[in-house]
């Protein structure tokens, strides 16, 4: 069974893999899932900031509303997430969903809470699913063969035109197919979201074998940006896997290129992903991530090494590290915007952390 690489798919289609069933008649379901994890790292910033601190002396600001430079140091984080999923039947092989998921951290962002997923709506056993909400842009389809890592990956793309909310994106309608191998997405993101007027995301893929599964993957997406100089972004992307992640050899490459109306150049985004997982629960993945402005300054360059033993379904160790390559834009922090050329090198980082699903 995929894992990772066919995340969007599972999440549609039963929310968290370990999850609970609480209630089941009549074909009517709830269930509740969720996780809890604890991380040491020895990168941690006192802004508060969910990402396990990227970099470090970074302008931050203070529970007071003070601007500082908040200092690097190693720490211990918690964050915890909570998951529901209801399904009921409609006839004539349709059904209603609805999914929701919410994280919340622990004192580094005051516990505040962060919607991750919230959609409603249709599901069938032949014709895909339309749902509405907030969830992933059918371009994240495509590139999210990369996206196997439990900390530092998945940092290169750029998904949901720089002001959007990363890969999961706000107010969009989304329809997903995927049967005999055929994955069709479409997507549209309503106006609203930081500066997103309007926007829409289309994929394809085909997926062949079983044993060593090769998938390939094509998408397009395009947005139109208010508030922002410049106002138009448009991208195309493939992805490419071999294999399934954590469960014996898995390979994969995405790469996605990025144009922005009213600047005469573009952005290259490319991740690799190499890796293997033991029978006996442990797995190993490597990766390389880099994004490029014009093919000259590099935004994200980094190498991506982790490791995972599962004990069981529920509960795993987690080991990863980042180590930069080459040189990077450090001022670089929105990139539909210009170039900044102070230059430095991605900060090196390692987390070991603990996971329990329910």
């Amino acid at each position: 069974m995929f894992k990772k690489v066919l995340a969007v798919a599972v999440m549609l289609a039963c929310g968290s893999a370990s999850a609970a069933t609480v209630y089941n008649k009549d074909g009517t379901s709830l269930a509740v899932g969720g996780r809890v994890q604890a991380n040491y790292n020895s990168v941690f910033s006192d802004a508060e900031d969910d990402s396990y601190g990227n970099r470090c002396h970074r302008h931050a600001t203070d529970a007071d509303g003070d601007d500082y430079y908040a200092d690097c140091k190693a720490g211990l984080s918690g964050v915890a997430r909570l998951n529901v999923n209801a399904r009921t039947p409609l006839g004539a092989g349709f059904y209603a969903k609805a999914f929701g998921e919410w994280q919340v951290a622990a004192e580094t962002s005051n516990g505040k809470f962060d919607t991750r997923y919230a959609y409603v709506g249709f599901d069938s056993d032949n014709y895909g699913s339309l749902v509405f909400g907030q969830l992933e842009s059918a371009m994240y389809n495509v590139l999210s063969v990369t996206d196997v890592f439990e900390e530092y990956g998945f940092a290169a793309y750029n998904l949901g035109a720089g002001d959007a909310d990363s890969e999961r994106q706000e107010g969009q309608v989304v329809y997903n197919l995927d049967t005999n191998g055929f994955m069709f997405n479409l997507s549209y993101q309503t106006a609203g979201l930081r500066g997103v007027e309007g926007g829409v995301a289309v994929s394809a893929g085909y997926t062949y074998g079983e044993t060593l599964p090769v998938s390939l993957r094509l998408g397009y997406d395009y947005y139109n940006l208010t508030g922002t100089d410049p106002d138009d972004y448009q991208s195309f992307g493939l992805g490419l896997s071999v294999g399934n992640a954590g469960d014996g050899f898995y390979g994969a490459f995405g790469y996605q290129m990025t144009d922005v109306d009213k600047i005469s150049s573009h952005l290259n985004s490319y991740e690799v992903a190499l890796g293997y997982g033991l029978d006996n629960g442990l797995a190993f993945m490597a990766g390389y991530q880099a994004d490029t402005f014009d093919s000259k300054l590099n935004a994200v360059s980094q190498l991506v090494l982790e490791s995972t033993y599962d004990f069981n379904d529920q509960f795993k160790v987690i080991a990863s590290s980042k180590f930069g390559v080459g040189r990077i834009n450090n001022d670089y922090l929105d990139r539909t915007h210009g170039i900044v050329a102070s230059r430095g090198r991605d900060h090196d980082a390692f987390s070991v952390g603990l996971q329990y699903n329910f």
